[in-house]
């Protein structure tokens, strides 16, 4: 049997574990090659959200030959032991609402709650989920790497990892987000559109971009300058 390479979920029932076994499926061949099998240890508060995609992953294995297995965990520390990676997927309605609140109530001139004062309050109120998993990655799987997606990423793993010492990174999902966007500007579907791009977190570049499987700049830079023109215009579209 090939070593297996175990990676924990948290969050588990999280749409991004769609996109995650995706990307897993998409280099199904050098994960082969690579003589290794991927463990996905899903841990979510609703079960059985989890269990859908512990389902789709043995749908990726059957298409692609992907070696994976995923198993809903029964706990975090379950989920987190022995694990070489991390990934913290979890909802913070709470959260959020606070940074909403601030922004509307003393007016800060950000569209995105995800940037400054709102942003760290949201930070503040995180912090202490995301720092108790990292204490509990550190016990239970210390050569580990935890991977936040909860924003803001940047704040939120720098404080985590000066707290505990575990290695944290911050995950953003800016790939998908700029396609949509993409598909805004050209009133196209998503799915019409595919993009190489190079970079991490709010600092990337679109190198490439195909869009229903032409050359999509020149789509792209007759579309923008009639954008304000739009009804539906929104100006976190810039």
């Amino acid at each position: 049997m090939p070593e297996s390479v175990r990676i924990a979920v948290i969050g588990g029932g999280s749409p991004f574990v769609l996109s995650f076994i995706h990307g897993l499926a998409a280099n199904a061949a050098r994960w082969i090659a690579s003589g290794f099998a991927i463990h996905l240890s899903l841990y979510d508060l609703a079960p059985e959200r989890a269990a859908r995609w512990a389902r789709y992953a043995d749908v990726a294995y059957r298409q692609t030959g992907l070696p994976i297995r995923a198993s809903v965990a029964g706990s975090r520390d379950e989920a987190l032991r022995d694990s070489r990676l991390v990934l913290v997927s979890a909802g913070a309605p709470d959260a959020y609402s606070l940074a909403h609140a601030m922004r509307d109530q003393y007016g800060f001139p950000y569209h995105s709650i995800h940037d400054g004062p709102p942003g760290f309050a949201a930070a503040k109120r995180l912090y202490p989920f995301c720092r108790d998993i990292g204490e509990a990655a550190m016990r239970l799987s210390p050569r580990a790497l935890v991977l936040l997606l909860p924003n803001p990423t940047d704040a939120l793993a720098n404080a985590v990892a000066r707290a505990t010492g575990a290695n944290v990174a911050g995950l953003c999902v800016e790939v998908e987000h700029l396609r949509d966007h993409l598909a805004y500007y050209t009133r196209r579907s998503p799915e019409s559109i595919q993009l190489e791009h190079a970079g991490v977190n709010h600092d990337g570049w679109t190198l490439r971009l195909w869009i229903d499987g032409a050359d999509g700049y020149p789509l792209l830079r007759g579309a923008i300058p009639a954008l304000p023109e739009r009804d539906d215009f929104h100006p976190g579209n810039w």
